[in-house]
């Protein structure tokens, strides 16, 4: 019989859980997750996302960007800037 080896073999115990990140499917070990509304991502996921100008706070869905570049989560832009009712243009507030 061949020998059956782990298929992560980080796994020691048991208590050790696997989660799958949801961006990339990868198979993750539950002390590398990371949560961000309410989903698990993986480290390389998390590096690889956009990082809110105000609150530093890495942006998991729905980037809004102003017309100089800079990168607000929805919390973040809904603060700091309103829609201009005669041509809708962006107005930082």
């Amino acid at each position: 019989m061949p020998e059956l080896r782990p298929i992560m073999p980080e796994l020691r115990n048991i208590n050790d859980a696997i989660i799958v990140c949801h961006n990339c499917s990868q198979g993750i070990l539950s002390g590398q997750k990371q949560k961000l509304n309410g989903r698990f991502y993986c480290p390389d996921c998390v590096a690889d996302m956009p990082v809110c100008e105000k609150c530093n706070e890495h942006i998991a869905a729905h980037v809004f960007e102003n017309d100089d570049g800079d990168v607000f989560c929805g919390s973040c832009y809904a603060e700091n800037y309103i829609s201009c009712a005669g041509c809708d243009c962006e107005v930082h507030n």
